[in-house]
Protein backbone atom coordinates (compact mmCIF):
# COMPACT_ATOMS: atom_id res chain seq x y z
CA UNK A 1 0.00 0.00 0.00
CA UNK A 2 2.89 2.35 0.71
CA UNK A 3 6.00 2.77 -1.35
CA UNK A 4 9.34 4.43 -0.83
CA UNK A 5 10.56 7.07 -3.25
CA UNK A 6 13.74 5.40 -4.39
CA UNK A 7 15.66 5.80 -1.13
CA UNK A 8 16.74 2.85 0.95
CA UNK A 9 15.50 2.82 4.54
CA UNK A 10 18.39 2.76 6.99
CA UNK A 11 18.64 -0.71 8.53
CA UNK A 12 15.85 -2.16 6.36
CA UNK A 13 17.82 -5.35 5.87
CA UNK A 14 17.57 -6.00 9.60
CA UNK A 15 13.79 -6.26 9.41
CA UNK A 16 13.92 -9.82 8.04
CA UNK A 17 13.80 -12.79 10.36
CA UNK A 18 13.07 -11.07 13.66
CA UNK A 19 11.99 -13.32 16.49
CA UNK A 20 12.05 -13.92 20.21
CA UNK A 21 15.31 -13.60 22.02
CA UNK A 22 13.99 -16.39 24.20
CA UNK A 23 15.36 -17.44 27.57
CA UNK A 24 18.91 -16.89 26.33
CA UNK A 25 18.58 -13.09 26.37
CA UNK A 26 21.40 -11.18 28.01
CA UNK A 27 20.88 -9.73 31.46
CA UNK A 28 23.06 -6.61 31.29
CA UNK A 29 22.84 -3.38 29.34
CA UNK A 30 23.39 -3.54 25.59
CA UNK A 31 25.43 -0.52 24.44
CA UNK A 32 25.17 -1.35 20.73
CA UNK A 33 26.61 0.87 18.03
CA UNK A 34 26.85 4.61 18.57
CA UNK A 35 23.74 6.68 17.88
CA UNK A 36 23.08 8.63 14.73
CA UNK A 37 25.82 7.29 12.44
CA UNK A 38 23.91 8.86 9.56
CA UNK A 39 20.74 10.83 9.00
CA UNK A 40 17.83 8.50 8.36
CA UNK A 41 16.85 8.91 4.69
CA UNK A 42 13.59 10.54 3.69
CA UNK A 43 10.49 8.37 3.41
CA UNK A 44 7.36 9.64 1.71
CA UNK A 45 4.74 7.27 3.09
CA UNK A 46 1.74 9.24 1.88
CA UNK A 47 3.00 9.27 -1.71
CA UNK A 48 1.04 6.08 -2.43
CA UNK A 49 -2.12 7.73 -3.68
CA UNK A 50 -3.96 4.40 -3.88
CA UNK A 51 -4.06 4.27 -0.09
CA UNK A 52 -6.19 7.39 -0.03
CA UNK A 53 -7.96 7.83 -3.32
CA UNK A 54 -8.76 11.29 -4.67
CA UNK A 55 -9.06 13.99 -1.99
CA UNK A 56 -12.38 15.66 -1.34
CA UNK A 57 -13.01 19.26 -2.29
CA UNK A 58 -12.57 20.37 1.33
CA UNK A 59 -9.36 18.41 2.03
CA UNK A 60 -7.42 21.66 2.52
CA UNK A 61 -9.57 22.36 5.59
CA UNK A 62 -10.62 18.85 6.66
CA UNK A 63 -7.71 16.61 5.69
CA UNK A 64 -8.10 13.06 4.40
CA UNK A 65 -8.12 9.55 5.86
CA UNK A 66 -6.67 6.49 4.16
CA UNK A 67 -8.76 3.42 3.60
CA UNK A 68 -8.99 1.24 6.70
CA UNK A 69 -5.90 -0.92 7.15
CA UNK A 70 -7.42 -4.18 8.35
CA UNK A 71 -5.85 -7.21 9.99
CA UNK A 72 -3.33 -5.24 12.04
CA UNK A 73 -1.29 -8.04 13.65
CA UNK A 74 -1.76 -6.81 17.22
CA UNK A 75 -4.06 -4.55 19.17
CA UNK A 76 -2.00 -1.35 19.21
CA UNK A 77 -2.27 -0.44 22.90
CA UNK A 78 1.38 0.71 22.88
CA UNK A 79 2.84 2.41 19.81
CA UNK A 80 6.35 3.82 19.28
CA UNK A 81 8.09 5.36 16.28
CA UNK A 82 11.61 3.93 16.24
CA UNK A 83 14.71 5.79 14.98
CA UNK A 84 14.87 3.70 11.79
CA UNK A 85 11.41 4.90 10.76
CA UNK A 86 9.58 1.68 11.66
CA UNK A 87 6.64 1.60 14.06
CA UNK A 88 6.48 -0.84 16.97
CA UNK A 89 3.09 -1.74 18.40
CA UNK A 90 2.01 -4.29 20.94
CA UNK A 91 -0.96 -5.01 23.14
CA UNK A 92 -2.10 -7.29 25.88
CA UNK A 93 -5.16 -8.46 27.75
CA UNK A 94 -5.78 -10.84 24.87
CA UNK A 95 -5.72 -14.09 26.77
CA UNK A 96 -6.61 -17.18 24.73
CA UNK A 97 -4.42 -19.03 27.24
CA UNK A 98 -4.84 -16.86 30.32
CA UNK A 99 -5.10 -19.87 32.61
CA UNK A 100 -1.42 -20.61 31.86
CA UNK A 101 -0.48 -17.50 33.85
CA UNK A 102 -3.10 -16.98 36.55
CA UNK A 103 -1.71 -17.88 39.94
CA UNK A 104 1.67 -18.91 38.50
CA UNK A 105 4.71 -16.74 39.16
CA UNK A 106 7.70 -16.66 36.87
CA UNK A 107 6.00 -17.98 33.74
CA UNK A 108 7.46 -16.02 30.76
CA UNK A 109 4.80 -14.24 28.75
CA UNK A 110 4.93 -14.41 24.97
CA UNK A 111 4.54 -10.74 23.99
CA UNK A 112 3.16 -10.45 20.47
CA UNK A 113 4.92 -7.42 19.00
CA UNK A 114 4.63 -5.96 15.51
CA UNK A 115 7.18 -3.92 13.55
CA UNK A 116 5.50 -2.01 10.72
CA UNK A 117 7.57 -0.52 7.93
CA UNK A 118 5.34 2.21 6.49
CA UNK A 119 7.64 2.73 3.50
CA UNK A 120 6.56 -0.61 2.00
CA UNK A 121 3.64 -1.56 4.27
CA UNK A 122 5.25 -4.72 5.63
CA UNK A 123 4.74 -6.20 9.08
CA UNK A 124 7.40 -8.22 10.92
CA UNK A 125 6.32 -10.20 14.00
CA UNK A 126 8.46 -10.36 17.11
CA UNK A 127 7.46 -12.76 19.88
CA UNK A 128 9.42 -11.59 22.90
CA UNK A 129 9.24 -14.17 25.70
CA UNK A 130 9.76 -12.63 29.10
CA UNK A 131 8.08 -9.94 31.18
CA UNK A 132 4.51 -8.99 30.30
CA UNK A 133 5.47 -5.50 29.13
CA UNK A 134 2.00 -4.24 28.29
CA UNK A 135 0.70 -1.68 30.77
CA UNK A 136 4.30 -0.58 31.36
CA UNK A 137 5.69 2.89 30.73
CA UNK A 138 7.98 3.53 27.77
CA UNK A 139 10.28 6.18 26.41
CA UNK A 140 13.26 6.33 24.07
CA UNK A 141 16.77 6.60 25.49
CA UNK A 142 19.26 9.10 24.10
CA UNK A 143 20.74 6.42 21.83
CA UNK A 144 17.33 5.46 20.43
CA UNK A 145 16.78 2.27 22.40
CA UNK A 146 13.25 1.81 23.77
CA UNK A 147 13.03 1.43 27.55
CA UNK A 148 9.93 -0.18 29.05
CA UNK A 149 9.55 -0.01 32.82
CA UNK A 150 7.06 -2.22 34.62
CA UNK A 151 4.13 -4.10 33.17
CA UNK A 152 1.56 -6.65 34.23
CA UNK A 153 1.90 -9.37 36.87
CA UNK A 154 -0.11 -12.09 35.14
CA UNK A 155 0.06 -14.35 38.16
CA UNK A 156 -2.52 -12.02 39.74
CA UNK A 157 -5.01 -12.34 36.88
CA UNK A 158 -8.64 -12.01 37.87
CA UNK A 159 -10.41 -14.39 35.48
CA UNK A 160 -9.04 -13.31 32.09
CA UNK A 161 -8.34 -9.73 33.16
CA UNK A 162 -5.47 -7.94 34.78
CA UNK A 163 -5.82 -7.38 38.51
CA UNK A 164 -3.75 -4.17 38.40
CA UNK A 165 -0.62 -5.73 39.89
CA UNK A 166 2.70 -4.41 38.60
CA UNK A 167 6.17 -5.83 38.08
CA UNK A 168 9.65 -4.44 38.82
CA UNK A 169 11.13 -5.51 35.49
CA UNK A 170 12.86 -3.13 33.08
CA UNK A 171 13.32 -4.19 29.46
CA UNK A 172 15.14 -2.43 26.63
CA UNK A 173 14.69 -2.97 22.89
CA UNK A 174 17.54 -2.08 20.53
CA UNK A 175 16.20 -1.23 17.08
CA UNK A 176 19.68 -1.74 15.57
CA UNK A 177 20.11 -5.36 16.69
CA UNK A 178 16.42 -6.23 16.99
CA UNK A 179 17.12 -7.71 20.44
CA UNK A 180 15.52 -7.35 23.85
CA UNK A 181 17.57 -7.04 27.03
CA UNK A 182 16.34 -7.30 30.60
CA UNK A 183 18.26 -4.75 32.66
CA UNK A 184 18.26 -3.71 36.33
CA UNK A 185 14.91 -4.00 38.10
CA UNK A 186 13.17 -1.13 39.84
CA UNK A 187 12.66 -1.17 43.59
CA UNK A 188 8.90 -0.65 43.09
CA UNK A 189 6.35 -2.79 41.29
CA UNK A 190 4.70 -0.64 38.59
CA UNK A 191 1.58 -1.12 36.44
CA UNK A 192 0.54 1.99 34.43
CA UNK A 193 3.63 4.11 35.19
CA UNK A 194 4.95 7.03 33.14
CA UNK A 195 8.58 7.13 32.04
CA UNK A 196 10.25 10.40 31.04
CA UNK A 197 13.66 10.96 29.46
CA UNK A 198 15.51 13.59 31.49
CA UNK A 199 17.93 16.27 30.21
CA UNK A 200 20.95 14.18 31.26
CA UNK A 201 19.69 11.09 29.42
CA UNK A 202 18.47 9.28 32.54
CA UNK A 203 14.85 8.10 32.74
CA UNK A 204 12.34 8.98 35.44
CA UNK A 205 9.66 6.40 36.35
CA UNK A 206 6.65 7.65 38.28
CA UNK A 207 3.47 6.06 39.61
CA UNK A 208 1.72 2.81 38.76
CA UNK A 209 -0.12 0.26 40.83
CA UNK A 210 2.17 -1.86 42.95
CA UNK A 211 0.66 -5.03 44.36
CA UNK A 212 -2.75 -6.58 44.76
CA UNK A 213 -3.90 -9.54 46.88
CA UNK A 214 -4.16 -12.76 44.91
CA UNK A 215 -7.59 -13.23 43.36
CA UNK A 216 -8.83 -9.73 44.18
CA UNK A 217 -10.81 -7.74 41.64
CA UNK A 218 -9.79 -4.48 40.00
CA UNK A 219 -9.18 -1.52 42.25
CA UNK A 220 -7.71 -3.51 45.13
CA UNK A 221 -4.09 -2.55 44.50
CA UNK A 222 -1.75 -0.12 46.18
CA UNK A 223 0.16 2.71 44.51
CA UNK A 224 3.88 2.87 43.86
CA UNK A 225 4.49 6.21 45.55
CA UNK A 226 8.25 6.60 45.21
CA UNK A 227 9.66 7.80 41.85
CA UNK A 228 12.89 6.25 40.57
CA UNK A 229 15.57 7.31 38.08
CA UNK A 230 17.35 4.89 35.74
CA UNK A 231 20.94 5.53 34.66
CA UNK A 232 21.53 3.65 31.37
CA UNK A 233 25.32 3.98 31.67
CA UNK A 234 25.60 2.31 35.08
CA UNK A 235 22.45 0.19 34.64
CA UNK A 236 21.14 1.25 38.05
CA UNK A 237 17.94 2.69 39.51
CA UNK A 238 18.00 5.44 42.14
CA UNK A 239 15.02 6.01 44.44
CA UNK A 240 13.68 9.52 44.94
CA UNK A 241 12.38 9.13 48.47
CA UNK A 242 12.16 12.90 48.83
CA UNK A 243 9.62 12.98 45.99
CA UNK A 244 7.29 10.38 47.45
CA UNK A 245 3.63 11.08 46.64
CA UNK A 246 0.55 9.15 45.57
CA UNK A 247 0.18 9.72 41.85
CA UNK A 248 -2.53 8.66 39.43
CA UNK A 249 -2.05 6.12 36.63
CA UNK A 250 0.05 7.28 33.66
CA UNK A 251 0.60 10.84 34.94
CA UNK A 252 1.24 13.60 32.40
CA UNK A 253 4.90 14.47 33.02
CA UNK A 254 6.85 17.22 31.24
CA UNK A 255 10.44 18.43 31.56
CA UNK A 256 10.38 22.22 31.98
CA UNK A 257 13.11 24.67 31.01
CA UNK A 258 14.29 24.77 34.63
CA UNK A 259 15.16 21.06 34.41
CA UNK A 260 12.45 19.95 36.82
CA UNK A 261 9.56 17.67 35.87
CA UNK A 262 5.99 18.96 36.10
CA UNK A 263 3.08 16.60 36.80
CA UNK A 264 0.05 18.14 35.04
CA UNK A 265 -2.47 15.51 36.11
CA UNK A 266 -4.80 13.79 35.51
CA UNK A 267 -5.68 13.87 39.19
CA UNK A 268 -6.55 17.36 40.43
CA UNK A 269 -4.83 16.69 43.76
CA UNK A 270 -1.48 15.51 42.36
CA UNK A 271 -0.32 18.49 40.30
CA UNK A 272 3.19 19.67 41.11
CA UNK A 273 6.95 19.63 40.54
CA UNK A 274 9.33 16.67 40.81
CA UNK A 275 12.97 17.43 41.45
CA UNK A 276 15.16 14.54 40.28
CA UNK A 277 18.51 15.46 41.85
CA UNK A 278 19.80 13.57 44.88
CA UNK A 279 16.99 12.05 46.92
CA UNK A 280 14.43 14.02 44.91
CA UNK A 281 11.81 16.54 45.93
CA UNK A 282 8.09 17.09 45.53
CA UNK A 283 6.50 20.57 45.45
CA UNK A 284 2.72 20.64 45.05
CA UNK A 285 1.16 23.21 42.72
CA UNK A 286 -2.43 24.42 42.67
CA UNK A 287 -4.57 22.55 40.13
CA UNK A 288 -6.28 24.46 37.29
CA UNK A 289 -9.71 23.52 38.69
CA UNK A 290 -11.44 20.79 40.64
CA UNK A 291 -11.98 18.29 37.80
CA UNK A 292 -10.31 14.91 37.88
CA UNK A 293 -9.35 14.40 34.24
CA UNK A 294 -8.84 10.65 34.08
CA UNK A 295 -8.19 9.54 30.51
CA UNK A 296 -7.95 13.05 29.25
CA UNK A 297 -4.62 13.98 27.74
CA UNK A 298 -1.96 16.67 27.78
CA UNK A 299 0.79 17.81 25.42
CA UNK A 300 3.67 20.31 25.60
CA UNK A 301 3.03 22.35 22.45
CA UNK A 302 5.87 24.85 22.96
CA UNK A 303 8.67 25.50 25.43
CA UNK A 304 7.12 25.50 28.93
CA UNK A 305 3.60 25.51 27.41
CA UNK A 306 1.28 22.59 28.20
CA UNK A 307 -2.21 22.01 26.82
CA UNK A 308 -4.56 19.86 28.96
CA UNK A 309 -7.56 18.42 27.09
CA UNK A 310 -10.79 16.78 28.19
CA UNK A 311 -11.01 13.74 30.42
CA UNK A 312 -13.15 12.86 33.41
CA UNK A 313 -16.51 11.17 33.47
CA UNK A 314 -15.35 7.88 34.92
CA UNK A 315 -17.43 5.84 37.34
CA UNK A 316 -14.42 5.03 39.52
CA UNK A 317 -13.04 6.69 42.65
CA UNK A 318 -14.66 10.06 43.42
CA UNK A 319 -17.11 9.62 40.53
CA UNK A 320 -18.60 6.35 41.69
CA UNK A 321 -21.90 5.03 40.27
CA UNK A 322 -23.67 5.81 43.54
CA UNK A 323 -22.30 9.34 43.83
CA UNK A 324 -24.58 12.34 43.38
CA UNK A 325 -21.82 14.38 41.76
CA UNK A 326 -21.17 12.21 38.71
CA UNK A 327 -20.10 14.18 35.66
CA UNK A 328 -19.72 13.50 31.95
CA UNK A 329 -16.33 13.87 30.28
CA UNK A 330 -15.24 17.45 29.69
CA UNK A 331 -14.32 19.38 26.57
CA UNK A 332 -12.01 21.71 28.52
CA UNK A 333 -8.82 23.08 27.00
CA UNK A 334 -6.52 24.54 29.64
CA UNK A 335 -3.10 26.06 29.10
CA UNK A 336 -0.32 25.79 31.67
CA UNK A 337 2.67 28.15 31.48
CA UNK A 338 5.65 26.66 33.32
CA UNK A 339 8.13 29.44 32.62
CA UNK A 340 9.74 30.83 35.74
CA UNK A 341 9.23 27.59 37.64
CA UNK A 342 5.57 28.28 38.41
CA UNK A 343 2.30 27.02 36.95
CA UNK A 344 0.10 29.74 35.47
CA UNK A 345 -3.24 28.64 34.02
CA UNK A 346 -5.28 29.97 31.11
CA UNK A 347 -8.67 28.71 29.96
CA UNK A 348 -8.80 28.38 26.18
CA UNK A 349 -11.80 27.86 23.94
CA UNK A 350 -13.11 24.33 24.58
CA UNK A 351 -13.10 21.49 22.11
CA UNK A 352 -16.32 21.04 20.17
CA UNK A 353 -16.75 17.56 21.65
CA UNK A 354 -16.42 16.23 25.16
CA UNK A 355 -13.89 13.42 25.18
CA UNK A 356 -12.19 10.72 27.23
CA UNK A 357 -9.78 8.16 25.78
CA UNK A 358 -8.66 10.60 23.08
CA UNK A 359 -5.10 11.24 21.91
CA UNK A 360 -3.28 14.51 21.20
CA UNK A 361 -0.54 14.50 18.55
CA UNK A 362 1.96 17.29 17.87
CA UNK A 363 2.17 18.23 14.18
CA UNK A 364 5.17 19.81 12.41
CA UNK A 365 3.54 23.25 12.15
CA UNK A 366 2.98 23.34 15.94
CA UNK A 367 -0.72 22.54 15.84
CA UNK A 368 -2.24 19.75 17.93
CA UNK A 369 -4.40 16.99 16.43
CA UNK A 370 -7.00 15.41 18.74
CA UNK A 371 -8.48 12.06 17.71
CA UNK A 372 -10.96 9.61 19.17
CA UNK A 373 -12.75 9.37 22.49
CA UNK A 374 -16.22 9.00 23.89
CA UNK A 375 -18.62 11.60 25.27
CA UNK A 376 -20.41 9.13 27.55
CA UNK A 377 -20.17 8.89 31.31
CA UNK A 378 -18.62 5.64 32.57
CA UNK A 379 -15.33 3.94 31.96
CA UNK A 380 -15.44 2.86 28.32
CA UNK A 381 -18.97 3.36 27.04
CA UNK A 382 -19.45 3.55 23.29
CA UNK A 383 -23.12 4.31 23.90
CA UNK A 384 -24.76 6.61 26.42
CA UNK A 385 -25.78 4.53 29.46
CA UNK A 386 -29.18 5.05 31.13
CA UNK A 387 -27.52 6.56 34.23
CA UNK A 388 -25.48 9.14 32.29
CA UNK A 389 -25.96 12.27 34.41
CA UNK A 390 -26.24 14.66 31.46
CA UNK A 391 -27.49 12.48 28.62
CA UNK A 392 -30.14 10.14 30.00
CA UNK A 393 -32.39 10.98 27.05
CA UNK A 394 -29.70 9.64 24.69
CA UNK A 395 -29.45 6.23 26.39
CA UNK A 396 -28.39 3.61 23.85
CA UNK A 397 -27.25 6.15 21.25
CA UNK A 398 -23.73 6.33 19.85
CA UNK A 399 -21.47 8.41 22.11
CA UNK A 400 -18.17 7.98 20.27
CA UNK A 401 -16.35 10.88 18.65
CA UNK A 402 -15.17 10.05 15.14
CA UNK A 403 -14.55 13.68 14.19
CA UNK A 404 -11.00 14.86 15.01
CA UNK A 405 -10.24 18.44 15.97
CA UNK A 406 -7.20 20.59 15.22
CA UNK A 407 -5.95 23.20 17.71
CA UNK A 408 -4.16 26.28 16.43
CA UNK A 409 -1.53 27.44 18.97
CA UNK A 410 -1.57 31.01 17.63
CA UNK A 411 -5.32 31.70 17.51
CA UNK A 412 -6.06 29.14 20.27
CA UNK A 413 -9.03 28.01 18.16
CA UNK A 414 -10.39 24.63 17.06
CA UNK A 415 -11.24 23.24 13.62
CA UNK A 416 -13.32 20.11 13.04
CA UNK A 417 -11.82 17.67 10.53
CA UNK A 418 -12.81 14.74 8.31
CA UNK A 419 -14.30 11.86 10.34
CA UNK A 420 -12.52 8.57 11.02
CA UNK A 421 -14.00 5.30 9.77
CA UNK A 422 -13.76 3.51 13.13
CA UNK A 423 -14.24 4.91 16.62
CA UNK A 424 -11.15 4.89 18.84
CA UNK A 425 -11.73 4.48 22.57
CA UNK A 426 -9.83 2.85 25.44
CA UNK A 427 -6.46 1.46 24.30
CA UNK A 428 -6.29 3.53 21.12
CA UNK A 429 -3.10 5.25 19.98
CA UNK A 430 -2.10 8.03 17.57
CA UNK A 431 1.43 8.86 16.45
CA UNK A 432 3.12 11.25 14.02
CA UNK A 433 4.96 9.56 11.15
CA UNK A 434 8.10 11.03 9.51
CA UNK A 435 6.17 12.12 6.42
CA UNK A 436 3.92 14.39 8.56
CA UNK A 437 0.93 12.05 8.45
CA UNK A 438 -0.57 10.44 11.57
CA UNK A 439 -1.14 6.74 12.27
CA UNK A 440 -4.26 6.06 14.38
CA UNK A 441 -4.92 2.53 15.63
CA UNK A 442 -6.29 0.34 18.40
CA UNK A 443 -9.29 0.93 20.60
CA UNK A 444 -11.41 -0.44 23.40
CA UNK A 445 -12.38 -4.05 23.69
CA UNK A 446 -16.00 -4.63 24.60
CA UNK A 447 -17.95 -1.73 26.05
CA UNK A 448 -20.89 -0.96 28.29
CA UNK A 449 -22.32 -2.46 31.39
CA UNK A 450 -19.51 -4.34 33.15
CA UNK A 451 -18.47 -3.11 36.63
CA UNK A 452 -14.99 -4.51 35.85
CA UNK A 453 -14.82 -1.99 32.98
CA UNK A 454 -14.52 -4.15 29.87
CA UNK A 455 -18.17 -4.96 29.19
CA UNK A 456 -17.26 -8.55 28.30
CA UNK A 457 -18.75 -11.25 30.54
CA UNK A 458 -16.42 -13.98 29.32
CA UNK A 459 -13.06 -14.59 27.70
CA UNK A 460 -14.52 -15.31 24.25
CA UNK A 461 -16.29 -11.97 24.08
CA UNK A 462 -13.26 -10.19 25.51
CA UNK A 463 -11.02 -11.45 22.71
CA UNK A 464 -13.65 -10.73 20.06
CA UNK A 465 -13.84 -7.17 21.34
CA UNK A 466 -10.13 -6.70 20.90
CA UNK A 467 -10.25 -8.17 17.40
CA UNK A 468 -12.68 -5.42 16.38
CA UNK A 469 -9.95 -2.80 16.78
CA UNK A 470 -7.00 -4.62 15.26
CA UNK A 471 -6.87 -2.14 12.38
CA UNK A 472 -5.50 1.31 11.61
CA UNK A 473 -5.88 4.42 9.47
CA UNK A 474 -3.41 7.04 8.31
CA UNK A 475 -4.49 10.69 8.36
CA UNK A 476 -3.22 13.39 6.03
CA UNK A 477 -3.70 16.75 7.81
CA UNK A 478 -5.01 19.79 5.92
CA UNK A 479 -1.52 21.25 5.47
CA UNK A 480 -0.75 18.55 2.89
CA UNK A 481 -3.39 20.07 0.58
CA UNK A 482 -2.28 23.69 0.79
CA UNK A 483 0.52 23.75 -1.76
CA UNK A 484 3.76 22.14 -2.84
CA UNK A 485 5.82 20.43 -0.18
CA UNK A 486 9.38 21.60 0.38
CA UNK A 487 12.05 18.92 0.27
CA UNK A 488 15.19 18.19 2.25
CA UNK A 489 18.02 17.04 0.00
CA UNK A 490 20.54 16.72 2.81
CA UNK A 491 21.49 17.60 6.40
CA UNK A 492 25.08 18.50 7.26
CA UNK A 493 25.10 16.73 10.64
CA UNK A 494 23.41 13.56 11.80
CA UNK A 495 24.36 14.21 15.43
CA UNK A 496 23.75 17.79 16.50
CA UNK A 497 25.10 19.42 19.64
CA UNK A 498 22.96 21.79 21.71
CA UNK A 499 23.21 25.36 20.49
CA UNK A 500 25.11 24.27 17.39
CA UNK A 501 24.31 25.42 13.85
CA UNK A 502 23.84 23.02 10.97
CA UNK A 503 22.87 23.22 7.32
CA UNK A 504 19.91 21.82 5.45
CA UNK A 505 20.22 21.49 1.69
CA UNK A 506 16.94 22.41 0.00
CA UNK A 507 15.91 24.07 -3.22
CA UNK A 508 13.24 25.83 -1.18
CA UNK A 509 15.65 27.65 1.16
CA UNK A 510 14.40 31.14 0.28
CA UNK A 511 10.78 30.18 1.02
CA UNK A 512 11.17 28.29 4.28
CA UNK A 513 9.32 30.10 7.04
CA UNK A 514 9.68 27.60 9.86
CA UNK A 515 11.73 24.59 10.94
CA UNK A 516 10.85 22.25 13.78
CA UNK A 517 12.18 19.23 15.62
CA UNK A 518 9.65 16.72 16.98
CA UNK A 519 10.85 13.92 19.24
CA UNK A 520 9.73 10.45 18.15
CA UNK A 521 6.41 9.48 19.70
CA UNK A 522 5.81 6.71 22.23
CA UNK A 523 2.15 6.60 23.23
CA UNK A 524 -0.19 4.51 25.35
CA UNK A 525 -3.38 5.09 27.31
CA UNK A 526 -4.04 8.55 25.83
CA UNK A 527 -0.60 9.98 26.64
CA UNK A 528 2.54 10.25 24.54
CA UNK A 529 5.52 10.04 26.90
CA UNK A 530 8.12 10.99 24.31
CA UNK A 531 6.80 13.61 21.88
CA UNK A 532 8.26 17.10 22.19
CA UNK A 533 8.54 20.01 19.76
CA UNK A 534 11.21 22.69 19.31
CA UNK A 535 11.03 25.53 16.81
CA UNK A 536 14.48 26.19 15.40
CA UNK A 537 16.06 29.57 14.74
CA UNK A 538 16.72 30.18 11.05
CA UNK A 539 20.09 31.96 11.14
CA UNK A 540 21.02 32.03 7.48
CA UNK A 541 20.09 31.33 3.86
CA UNK A 542 22.47 31.01 0.97
CA UNK A 543 21.33 29.67 -2.38
CA UNK A 544 20.13 26.15 -1.73
CA UNK A 545 21.26 26.05 1.90
CA UNK A 546 19.32 26.83 5.06
CA UNK A 547 21.29 27.32 8.29
CA UNK A 548 19.47 26.38 11.50
CA UNK A 549 20.37 26.55 15.17
CA UNK A 550 19.63 23.65 17.52
CA UNK A 551 17.97 24.16 20.93
CA UNK A 552 20.44 25.62 23.39
CA UNK A 553 19.89 23.21 26.27
CA UNK A 554 18.75 19.63 26.92
CA UNK A 555 16.16 21.16 29.25
CA UNK A 556 14.48 22.46 26.09
CA UNK A 557 14.80 19.20 24.16
CA UNK A 558 15.97 16.03 25.95
CA UNK A 559 18.67 14.08 24.12
CA UNK A 560 17.59 11.58 21.50
CA UNK A 561 16.17 11.26 18.01
CA UNK A 562 13.99 13.92 16.42
CA UNK A 563 12.16 14.38 13.14
CA UNK A 564 13.47 17.48 11.40
CA UNK A 565 10.81 19.29 9.33
CA UNK A 566 11.06 22.43 7.22
CA UNK A 567 7.87 24.28 6.25
CA UNK A 568 7.05 26.41 3.22
CA UNK A 569 3.86 28.46 3.48
CA UNK A 570 2.82 26.17 6.33
CA UNK A 571 3.35 22.96 4.34
CA UNK A 572 5.85 20.55 5.95
CA UNK A 573 8.52 18.53 4.22
CA UNK A 574 9.08 14.85 4.67
CA UNK A 575 11.37 14.78 7.71
CA UNK A 576 14.88 13.54 8.29
CA UNK A 577 15.57 11.82 11.63
CA UNK A 578 18.54 13.37 13.44
CA UNK A 579 20.03 13.00 16.92
CA UNK A 580 20.37 15.71 19.56
CA UNK A 581 23.08 15.17 22.15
Amino acid sequence: MYRSIGITLLGAALLVGCGSTGPGSSTGPTPGPGPGASVVPAQDYEAAKSAFGPPSADASSKGQWSTLIGNWPVLAIHTTLLPDGTVMSFGGNYYPDWANYAGKSGVPYNNQIDLWNPANNTHTPMNFQGSAIFCGGHTLLADGRLLIAGGDDLSKLFRHRSAEAGIKDTNIYDYRTKKWTKVASMSEFRWYPTTTTLPNGDVLAVAGNSTVPQGQKLGAGTFAETPEVYNPTSNTWRRLDGAKAQTDFYPWLFVASNGQVFNAGPDKDEVGWIGTGGAGSWTPAPPPNKVRRDYGTAVMYDTDKVLVLGGGGSDERDNSPTSANRISPTNHAIGIDLSGGTAQYTTFAPMQYKRRFHNATLLPDGSVLVTGGTQAYGFNNAKYPPDDPENAAKAGQDATVKIPELWNPVSKSWTSLAPMTVERLYHSTAILLPDATVLVSGGGACTDGDPEYSGCPDEKQQNAGYDKYRNAQVYRPPYLFKGERPSIQGVSKAVIDYGDTFEVTTTDAAQIGKATLIRLGSVTHSFDMNQRISTLDIVGRSGGTLTLRAPGSPNLAPPGQYMLFILKNGVPSVSRIVTLK
